[in-house]
C-alpha cells in the first residue's frame, strides 16, 4: 500500500466529496478515487489496466484499482481521463493488463 498523501495531487480545488459505491456505479471516476483515499482507503500499488471496446472501434480504458482499509478490500474501476493518468505517474504505480485472476481477494464489480 502507498504512503503517499492524496492532499499531494492538486485536490485542494475539490469542493464536493464524490461518493462511489459498486452497488450504485459500475465505473467510478479520478475524482470519487481521491475521494476514497482521503476517506482513509488505501491503493495498492498495482492497477489493472482494461481496454472496453464498443462498436468495434470506440475504447475506453478502465483501470481496476485494489483499495483497502481496516481489513476491508474492494475493487474499483476508474475511467480514463488526463487527471487519472497524471495521478498513477505521480504515484509511480504499476500498471498491467486486466486479468479477472490477478484481482486476488477482491471481487471485481
Amino acid at each position: 500500500m502507498l504512503g503517499h498523501s492524496p492532499a499531494n495531487f492538486h485536490v485542494e480545488y475539490m469542493d464536493v466529496a464524490q461518493h462511489w459505491s459498486p452497488d450504485s456505479e459500475r465505473y467510478g471516476g479520478g475524482d470519487c478515487l481521491i475521494t476514497m483515499m482521503l476517506n482513509g482507503w488505501e491503493l495498492d500499488r498495482t492497477v489493472l489496466l482494461e481496454y472496453k471496446w464498443f462498436g468495434g472501434n470506440r475504447c475506453v480504458r478502465v483501470f481496476h484499482c485494489t483499495l483497502t482499509r481496516m481489513g476491508d478490500c474492494m475493487v474499483m474501476p476508474v475511467v480514463h481521463n488526463p487527471y487519472v493518468s497524471r495521478l498513477i505517474r505521480t504515484m509511480q504505480l504499476t500498471v498491467e493488463p486486466f486479468e479477472t485472476g490477478k484481482l486476488g481477494q477482491a471481487q471485481a464489480v
